[in-house]
């Protein structure tokens, strides 16, 4: 008499992610009961399938997507079968994250008489100084220096010697429709 004992093809277990500045990163728990050999996973945007390989590791990044919505799952491949996907993860995928906040720099900070901005990759159009109740303050800069704003140039130095010591914010406006903030302290003394 032969006994068949079915081998069971548990699915990964915690999928959660994140947008990143091109795409998406997600990332999963392995199975808690595996039976069998694991061999690895398959990742799925939607309905289709996107790693063309077995995927070793509990993490995938999707790069180059466009703009969207989108949802993913997670199968496990065993030796002998593979699992169900996991439920449905949501990434939304929104040009918030296209830059880095290091895109800019602020400096000195603290800061006493002037403040200089510099981007090493980005088109600045707009920059305002706002206190920490959400007011604009009067600062002086070159406001023609904008229009001609190049990444990696000098930037552009405003003079905040009319502000009293405390805390502020920096908010810069791009060409590519990103804003930054960036918190700055003057230091009058």
């Amino acid at each position: 008499m032969v006994v068949f004992v079915p081998q069971y093809c548990e699915k990964p277990n915690n999928l959660s992610g994140y947008a990143t500045a091109n795409g998406a990163v997600i990332h999963w728990s392995k199975p808690e009961n595996i039976d069998g050999v694991l061999l690895g996973y398959n990742v799925f945007r939607g309905e289709s399938k996107i790693n063309e390989e077995i995927i070793a590791e509990q993490e995938y990044h999707d790069v180059g997507i466009a703009y969207g919505t989108y949802i993913y799952k997670v199968s496990a491949l065993y030796e002998h079968c593979e699992s169900d996907q996991t439920d449905g993860f949501t990434i939304i995928v929104n040009g918030i994250h296209d830059f880095q906040t290091d895109s800019f720099i602020i400096y000195p900070n603290p800061a006493s008489n002037e403040l200089h901005v510099t981007s090493y990759t980005l088109h600045v159009t707009d920059i305002e100084v706002f206190d920490v109740y959400g007011r604009t303050q009067n600062v002086k800069f070159p406001s023609n220096k904008l229009e001609g704003w190049q990444p990696k140039a000098d930037g552009v130095v405003i003079d905040i010697s009319n502000l009293p010591a405390g805390v502020y914010f920096v908010k810069i406006y791009t060409k590519e429709n990103q804003i930054t903030i960036k918190k700055l302290i003057i230091n009058n003394s």
